[in-house]
């Protein structure tokens, strides 16, 4: 099922696309919890079943992560979060790098809470704080969106 899919079986056609009400709708917890001094620099990290998320980051921060923790659930499986592949999201967003699973969990993420054919909808009229408040999510990675689907 792809995310345009996923979101109409929601039942999600306009944004703000909270993140949450999806991992909700599919059964998976998110909890937001205090990290501590010593894993403030960690953002979310999941066990295949629950969300953790760090609840001192900034609000469009935490649906990315969220999104991102639901993608690696979807794409990867519970298995995944066994290994040493895995590991907690530290708010470094790889979308150019040689670690095709980080870069796939990201764009799966930005697809889903940023879908290009609500993003070309809304760009043309809306100034980049708008863009940043209607997408709950930080312009530089609507704009990465932008440009990757090449939509301006």
């Amino acid at each position: 099922m792809d995310n345009h899919n996923l979101l109409e079986k929601i039942g999600i056609y306009t944004p703000p696309i909270n993140a949450i009400n999806i991992a909700n709708y599919f059964g998976i917890l998110v909890s937001f919890c205090d990290f501590g001094e010593k894993y403030q620099n960690i953002y979310s990290f999941n066990d295949g079943e629950e969300i953790y998320i760090n609840k001192n980051i900034h609000p469009y921060k935490m649906n990315f992560s969220i999104a991102r923790e639901f993608s690696h659930i979807k794409l990867n499986g519970k298995k995944f979060f066994e290994s040493n592949e895995y590991k907690p999201n530290q708010g470094i967003i790889e979308l150019l790098t040689e670690n095709t699973n980080e870069v796939n969990v990201n764009k799966f993420a930005l697809n889903l809470i940023a879908p290009p054919n609500m993003l070309k909808k809304y760009f043309k009229y809306s100034s980049k704080k708008s863009m940043e408040i209607l997408f709950m999510l930080d312009f530089y990675l609507i704009q990465y969106q932008l440009n990757s689907k090449q939509l301006v």
